[in-house]
């Protein structure tokens, strides 16, 4: 689950190829933005779901903190839900994320994953 900014996905999207590679299954959580950054036809273990872009109301607010704000608020939930929804019959059992993204070792708590950073 990258922060979505391609200087922070490649480097995580390298690493699901990676995984990959060693016939791990993985679902790359992204925006639409970094959507053409992931190589679909990599294999068919390397998955997608589209998470909806972090939006800027207030264009006075920090963008950094806005994002992460709206990614925490907004994605959680529809993480959670996914994740719930795709539970049989290979339940997912972690949560890799960028660093940016502390709260995400809520998410994982709340779907008793493990967390890696």
């Amino acid at each position: 689950y990258p922060f979505p900014s391609s200087g922070h996905a490649i480097p995580l999207l390298d690493f699901a190829k990676a995984l990959v590679s060693r016939d791990v299954q993985v679902t790359v959580l992204v925006t639409p933005r970094n959507l053409p950054l992931v190589l679909t036809n990599f294999s068919p273990l390397l998955q997608t779901h589209l998470l909806p872009s972090p939006e800027f109301s207030n264009p006075n607010l920090n963008m950094h903190v806005t994002m992460i704000t709206f990614m925490h608020h907004h994605h959680h939930s529809l993480i959670v839900d996914w994740a719930q929804a795709q539970a049989q019959p290979t339940p997912s059992s972690a949560v890799i994320s960028d660093f940016l993204l502390g709260w995400t070792h809520l998410l994982a708590r709340d779907l008793c994953w493990d967390k890696d950073i």
